[in-house]
């Protein structure tokens, strides 16, 4: 009967907009839940960045420090040979602490911009 296709034929429509409908709640719970856990791996990340760039201020701010009172004592001649030999070498080291600990901070800031 008439009525009856009609009622099927809309009966399959609003079971198709349903079924759509489904379907893209399922995809906007999916963006939901990435966007939750990728909150929360910035939430452990970036803490964890401002903490080494702030250990890497005070290494950065010793390590001037140091390099200044060297230059000080070595343009007195106060240091002899051994003594800046040995300085120089402590400096050398400062500095690599020191460039690695921004290498870690950056190394922390991608991996949160990664994941």
């Amino acid at each position: 009967s008439l009525p009856e296709k009609l009622y099927n034929k809309r009966k399959a429509y609003y079971e198709g907009v349903a079924q759509r409908q489904r379907s893209l709640h399922g995809a906007w719970d999916q963006l939901h839940k990435a966007l939750e856990s990728s909150r929360a791996l910035v939430a452990k990340a970036v803490p964890a960045a401002v903490e080494q760039l702030r250990r890497s201020r005070i290494l950065l701010a010793e390590f001037l420090q140091d390099r200044q009172d060297f230059l000080k004592r070595t343009f007195r001649g106060q240091l002899s040979g051994i003594e800046k030999m040995s300085q120089e070498r402590a400096m050398k080291l400062a500095g690599m602490a020191l460039v690695s600990s921004y290498r870690k901070a950056v190394e922390l800031l991608r991996k949160r911009r990664m994941n």
